[in-house]
């Protein structure tokens, strides 16, 4: 309950160009080039059309690497 305070009571349309969308992957350091071509192919189709299905509805779309040790 104390969590759903904080979300804004939409009131008409919602600005969705004031929110951002975090993708954030869990996985060790690159061993080489970037992270991004080292995740299974899947994974990347997944991303790429998941994050576009969000973009497509205004909102901006971040992906971060939290490395695993």
């Amino acid at each position: 309950p104390a969590l759903g305070k904080l979300i804004p009571q939409a009131k008409g349309i919602i600005d969705t160009s004031r929110y951002e969308g975090v993708y954030a992957v869990i996985k060790a350091p690159p061993k080489s080039g970037t992270w991004q071509l080292e995740l299974p192919f899947f994974a990347q189709l997944h991303l790429m059309q998941s994050s576009n299905t969000v973009q497509s509805r205004g909102y901006k779309v971040t992906v971060k690497l939290i490395e695993a040790k």
